[in-house]
């Protein structure tokens, strides 16, 4: 990118800020999602099978066992993936600021030393 375009600073901030505002609504989907599996796993699941005593009840047993692992799992895999979008939220707030910064600093404060001339085989600083 051009850091002496502010135009193309301006539309990297914007498309940064637009990336941002649409991962938004999906982080907020998975807070939710994430709370309606805790509130409806209590309901899935009998913790307690006390005086069953036959191989229907083991199998039973066994399998809400399993049921409660993969709860475990898929909340564990809901909890990741909302921290993953909400650092990816930060991170585009973060670009949109730094190009909204560079596109409002006066183009000339920014640095073209060396800038456009032919390398000749020196270092264009020794001379």
């Amino acid at each position: 990118m051009d850091v002496t375009d502010p135009f193309g600073l301006e539309v990297a901030a914007t498309l940064a800020a637009r990336r941002r505002e649409a991962l938004l609504p999906e982080v907020f989907a998975l807070r939710v999602l994430r709370a309606e599996l805790a509130e409806t796993r209590p309901g899935l699941l009998r913790e307690r099978i006390d005086g069953w005593r036959d191989a229907a009840a083991d199998r039973f047993g066994d399998r809400m066992r399993d049921l409660a692992a993969a709860l475990d799992e898929a909340a564990r895999e809901l909890a990741d993936a909302e921290r993953l979008m909400a650092e990816a939220c930060e991170r585009l707030a973060a670009e949109e600021a730094s190009a909204r910064h560079a596109a409002a600093t006066p183009h000339d404060a920014v640095s073209t030393a060396g800038a456009g001339t032919a390398w000749a085989g020196t270092a264009p600083w020794t001379g």
